[in-house]
């Protein structure tokens, strides 16, 4: 059943910002005069429509779920996001909702900061995409948006990404063993 719990206070940032609990296009009913007031879908995003009518719906209505189910979605042998190439555009579109809708949540929250804090973890997700795919200069521009986004917070996989794009793959096999040893405590091997 989706969206899982919690969806509380703290759904907003922790659910819909970090795209880890959406609701399915299926599972929202709006008063037409609420989505006459927030929009529909915004054509413009080809694949994070939907992204986009939840994050202008939150901020400006306020909805809740209900406790029970109401509606099955069908799971199957289809084409998902995931099994698909269309996984690089959709990230893409992510971001530009996410662009497209800061404006937006810094008047109504009063802060960058749930911004701030989804586009790190959505650059820091898309440079992952793209290391996946052996686009490297891709994946170093992605993860290094996200260090710089994070102002020293940045989640530590980013940090990760970011070397593994600009290192050959020796190079980043070599330091990763080596900050392995050190953490570990053993001496170095390298030294003589």
């Amino acid at each position: 059943v989706y969206p899982r719990p919690p969806v509380d206070a703290t759904y907003f940032e922790s659910g819909l910002l970090s795209r880890q609990n959406l609701p399915h296009t299926n599972v929202l009913t709006f008063r037409r005069s609420a989505l006459a007031r927030i929009g529909g879908f915004n054509r413009r995003f080809r694949t994070a429509e939907d992204l986009d009518l939840w994050v202008r719906a939150w901020v400006q209505l306020r909805w809740a779920f209900v406790p029970e189910v109401l509606s099955v979605q069908r799971t199957g042998s289809y084409p998902s996001l995931t099994r698909r190439n269309g996984k690089v555009r959709n990230y893409l579109d992510v971001g530009t909702v996410f662009a497209h809708n800061r404006p937006l949540l810094r008047e109504k929250l009063g802060s960058d900061g749930p911004w701030r804090r989804a586009f790190v973890r959505w650059a820091t997700d898309l440079a992952l995409v793209y290391l996946l795919r052996g686009r490297r200069r891709e994946a170093a521009r992605w993860a290094a948006a996200a260090v710089v986004a994070g102002r020293g917070s940045a989640e530590r996989r980013a940090y990760q990404y970011a070397a593994e794009a600009v290192l050959s793959p020796a190079r980043y096999a070599a330091a990763v063993a080596a900050v392995r040893r050190v953490v570990r405590g053993a001496p170095d091997a390298g030294r003589r």
